[in-house]
């Protein structure tokens, strides 16, 4: 499709303050994506980008096992799915949600 463009959406250093209330511009966006090279290429793109990202890992909702509430929120303010996901599906850890639940509902009360 030569009039649309692919890009990638990765977090920044300033996302985890911005991104569930969508309070100001945060992430960044990879737009130099290399489709033209082939499917090997693009997987070692992808793959160089999730490596160079680590932001992603200290976002509060993916160190406490809350990760859905990063997808949630990507399409609440209409942001792409962070590439992370693409390739695989962080693990949930029962302890850590019950834990964040808690903690919000006492900010909550």
């Amino acid at each position: 499709m030569s009039h649309s463009t692919w890009q990638f959406w990765t977090p920044d250093d300033t996302t985890e303050q911005h991104l569930y209330r969508n309070t100001a511009i945060h992430g960044s966006a990879i737009t130099h994506v290399n489709t033209a090279a082939g499917p090997e290429k693009l997987i070692e793109q992808v793959n160089s980008e999730i490596a160079a990202a680590v932001e992603f890992g200290s976002l509060s909702a993916i160190t406490r096992g809350a990760w859905p509430l990063v997808l949630i929120a990507c399409h609440t303010h209409r942001l792409p799915v962070p590439i992370h996901f693409w390739t695989s599906i962080p693990e949930i850890d029962e302890e850590s949600v019950v834990s964040f639940e808690n903690s919000v509902a006492e900010s909550i009360s």
